[in-house]
């Protein structure tokens, strides 16, 4: 089984399309995420949601090992990460994990240190999620509509053309 360490910008992003519940339906993939990412997640409505799907078996909540991720968090900080996305480098890193994250910066500097091909992003898992019949074309296409109200536009205008 897979194992994805979760960044904040993954969870708003799929909490901005009330799609979180994906999180559970996903096979053979386990979501997880620092406690540096819950302290990002400062809305209370967000937070209630990410309960919920931690509830439903969506993801669970890591703490960092003090003696090894935590300096290791630091560095990743030193380079200008913030918190959440350096605390999943760490945690990813240490504990041979993939990541998932929507920030530029932190995927430049995880695909430095460790390759390619041991990152997703947002669409990704929502393009996961349509290849195994979870969500539809349509449903997808919704989402990017409204991640482009909220800031977080991307360099394709449908899903079909990555289907």
């Amino acid at each position: 089984m897979a194992t994805v360490v979760l960044d904040t910008s993954v969870l708003i992003h799929l909490d901005e399309v009330r799609q979180l519940g994906l999180l559970a339906c996903l096979q053979g993939v386990e979501f997880v995420f620092p406690d540096e990412v819950w302290q990002e997640l400062v809305r209370t409505d967000r937070r209630a949601r990410a309960l919920a799907a931690i509830r439903a078996g969506g993801m669970r909540r890591l703490r960092l090992d003090v003696g090894t991720e935590l300096p290791r968090m630091i560095q990743f900080l030193d380079q200008g990460l913030d918190q959440g996305e350096s605390a999943c480098l760490a945690l990813a890193e240490s504990r041979d994990f993939l990541v998932a994250t929507d920030d530029r910066k932190a995927l430049r500097d995880w695909e430095a240190c460790v390759g390619a091909n041991r990152s997703l992003s947002t669409p990704g898992l929502i393009l996961l999620a349509m290849r195994r019949g979870l969500l539809d074309l349509a449903t997808a296409d919704a989402c990017l509509a409204v991640w482009a109200t909220h800031r977080f536009k991307l360099s394709f205008t449908s899903f079909a053309a990555l289907v």
